[in-house]
């Protein structure tokens, strides 16, 4: 099982340009790996896929690095598209542990489709202006390789009163359901015959340190 992921506040002035925002994760928040294999017969390549986590005063910060893929699929450009079924990175937010999760899914594209819910066939879609409201920055390397900075209102998850202490949880996901070689992979393990994320019951545990 996964060790407590510290989501550690950020000391830095400028959090307007998210460039730097990245730079600044990569100095200051240790990777953490988005490797496991859960259904290995339906992952047909295994990409090298990690996240940074922090957060500021105003917002959670995470950056997903993905490598190692033989596609950089990026179809879909809109907002709510099934951007899942390119290369994508997710994160699953469950801000008080019982109650809802947010799913914040994203392409190199940038394109984010993001709900709410309790369970899966219930979900409440993010509005125009929630979407706009969740900054993104989204950088292709060489060889298909990418990363994407995601920075969430504290505020939207009802996180912004939260101090150091605060237990949350989350599960976080490297994916492609329409890749020539599909892949399936999560940073807290899931045990289940067929792929799934929409599953609260497996996220890790999350602490603001």
């Amino acid at each position: 099982m996964n060790e407590v992921l510290q989501i550690h506040l950020l000391d830095i002035d400028n959090t307007n340009d998210l460039s730097i925002l990245a730079k600044k994760l990569e100095m200051l928040a240790e990777p953490n790996a988005i490797a496991f294999n859960n259904w290995p017969e339906y992952t047909k390549q295994l990409p090298v896929s990690s996240f940074r986590i922090a957060r500021t005063a105003n917002e959670l910060l995470v950056l997903f690095t993905t490598e190692g893929i033989d596609e950089l699929r990026a179809e879909n450009t809109a907002e709510q598209s099934p951007v899942s079924q390119d290369s994508c990175i997710e994160a699953f937010i469950e801000p008080v542990p019982g109650g809802e999760y947010w799913n914040f899914e994203l392409n190199s594209n940038g394109a984010l489709n993001s709900s709410h819910r309790k369970e899966r066939p219930a979900p409440m879609r993010l509005d125009a202006e929630q979407l706009a409201a969740i900054r993104r920055l989204a950088i292709k390397g060489e060889k298909n390789a990418w990363k994407l900075l995601l920075a969430i209102p504290l505020e939207m998850l009802g996180l912004q009163n939260a101090t150091e202490g605060y237990r949350l949880r989350a599960n976080f996901y490297c994916t492609s359901s329409r890749s020539r070689n599909p892949y399936y992979l999560s940073w807290a393990p899931i045990t289940t015959e067929k792929p799934d994320f929409h599953l609260p019951r497996f996220f890790g545990e999350a602490v603001f340190a």
